[in-house]
């Protein structure tokens, strides 16, 4: 089943340990996931932290295009937690990632049939098959050393389908949600530790 975050980020100091993605989001303890974590609370809270994944239960996931030139596998959950982003070519491509660290990630075939998109920034990396079209994986704007994947392109057989957790992200307000992300991010965090402490 499906779920969606309706729960402020004090509900998740025991599922998430925060990290401040501005720093080196390529040091990972053990397998991470970045998680970003819009909370429909009134406080509107959003909080990017890092799930670390310390059960083993990770697969190699195969996957890639419409026309099979470019393949790829990666290595991550089988309950995976995906973004629902609003952001214009988000909602225009109508897609739903999920975010590996780019050790987790391997391009199998296609790197030459691979075409790049970039706008605004530049920061974010889409990358299209050149034949069909289709955008299998991209490099994320606020985690560089990562790779957003999308969940459709999965070859099926190693996903459980019955229990993705989707998170809404405002991406129309991408602004203002880092904005949020750096004064909340501290918060969560302290509060964390001072729990920990105990």
């Amino acid at each position: 089943m499906s779920r969606t975050c309706t729960q402020g980020p004090t509900a998740y100091q025991e599922l998430f340990t925060c990290a401040d993605v501005t720093g080196n989001s390529a040091e990972y303890t053990g397998v991470a996931e970045f998680v970003a974590v819009t909370c429909v609370n009134p406080s509107q809270h959003l909080v990017f932290a890092r799930h670390a994944r310390m059960d083993g239960d990770l697969v190699k996931h195969l996957g890639g295009c419409h026309c099979g030139k470019v393949r790829f596998e990666v290595q991550a959950p089988t309950k995976l937690t995906v973004f629902n982003c609003n952001c214009s070519i988000c909602v225009m491509k109508g897609i739903r990632p999920f975010t590996v660290p780019s050790s987790n990630f391997k391009l199998l075939q296609g790197e030459d049939n691979l075409t790049c998109y970039t706008y605004n920034t530049k920061q974010a990396q889409h990358f299209f098959c050149k034949t069909c079209g289709v955008e299998s994986f991209y490099t994320p704007r606020l985690l560089p050393n990562d790779k957003g994947v999308l969940i459709n392109c999965l070859d099926k057989g190693t996903l459980e389908t019955t229990d993705i957790t989707v998170i809404d992200f405002d991406g129309q307000n991408w602004n203002e949600a880092v904005e949020k992300y750096n004064t909340n991010i501290k918060e969560v965090s302290e509060d964390s530790d001072s729990k920990s402490d105990k």
